[in-house]
């Protein structure tokens, strides 16, 4: 993945992830989304048609897609 744009991605901080899923649970919260841009990208998929967001996936994990 190390060649893929998703890989190169800048990556949210574990221990903040981990926060906000301790947290989620501790509320007794059954599901929990990390950051903004992850929650745009889950409110996206499901509104855009499965093409749509299978595409734009593509464009980020195909391999050598992070030497563009």
């Amino acid at each position: 993945m190390l060649d893929t744009k998703v890989g190169q991605m800048k990556k949210a901080n574990p221990a903040d992830v981990a926060k906000t899923g301790w947290k989620a649970m501790m509320k007794g919260e059954r599901e929990v989304i990390h950051g903004m841009i992850n929650q745009a990208q889950v409110l996206a998929a499901g509104v855009l048609p499965e093409s749509v967001t299978a595409a734009m996936h593509r464009k980020l994990a195909e391999p050598g897609s992070g030497k563009e």
